[in-house]
């Protein structure tokens, strides 16, 4: 199994890590590196119903509580809109998903036929950091409902405090502990430097969006 972010598989999708894994949590400036300890299989759910919607109408930019995950954890996330509606993404609340120099992509119901696996609407969440979403009703009648049905997995992390675990991460680890400067660095740092220098595979996931002017 490859693990990678927005992977398409014939419709189905995939963990993008798995059982004592590594990945790096990017969140806004921050990265935090850890290992997966625990995962399960989220169902699709309705993770928020914005309620009616006026034609031609745009609803206030409102955060999408319904998946967050609990703390040291993130989720892994596709969806669609059950509701005939233009949906616009962002994550966190400020930063634009799928943001273009002149217009910025949406989300709309179409998606389940154009993209089946819904690998392109794939997002991450770090915690309770979750994004917000506004709806567009484009068209000429008022919808009684905007309903998002998110499905997915999600991650309980430990930090790397444990060192090593893979007979890889224990060669990297070693050579690294040899160098004097890594004399009195913390194994969860010599760990992070193994990552950071790509000496032992990491899955690195997006939980927020990066601006133009970043």
């Amino acid at each position: 199994m490859e693990l990678y972010p927005y992977k398409s598989g014939e419709g189905q999708m995939e963990p993008v890590a798995l059982q004592n894994h590594l990945v790096a949590i990017h969140y806004v400036k921050d990265t935090f590196y850890r290992r997966v300890n625990f995962y399960e299989a989220i169902t699709p759910t309705q993770v928020i119903n914005l309620g009616a919607l006026a034609a031609g109408a745009t609803s206030p930019r409102t955060n999408v509580t319904g998946i967050d995950t609990y703390d040291q954890e993130f989720g892994q996330f596709r969806w669609f809109c059950l509701d005939n509606a233009q949906i616009r993404v962002f994550i966190p609340r400020g930063a634009a998903k799928g943001d273009m120099k002149t217009i910025q992509a949406v989300l709309d119901p179409s998606i389940v036929f154009r993209n089946p696996s819904l690998s392109l609407t794939e997002f991450f969440v770090w915690q309770d950091n979750r994004p917000a979403i506004e709806a567009v009703n484009g068209g000429a009648v008022a919808l009684a409902a905007v309903r998002m049905v998110a499905m997915g997995f999600r991650y309980h992390t430990d930090d790397l405090s444990s060192g090593p675990l893979t007979a890889q991460e224990i060669s990297a680890y070693d050579t690294l502990k040899k160098d004097p400067a890594a004399a009195a660095k913390s194994p969860a740092e010599i760990m992070a430097i193994a990552i950071e220098q790509a000496r032992v595979p990491c899955t690195h996931v997006w939980c927020s969006g990066m601006g133009a002017g970043r």
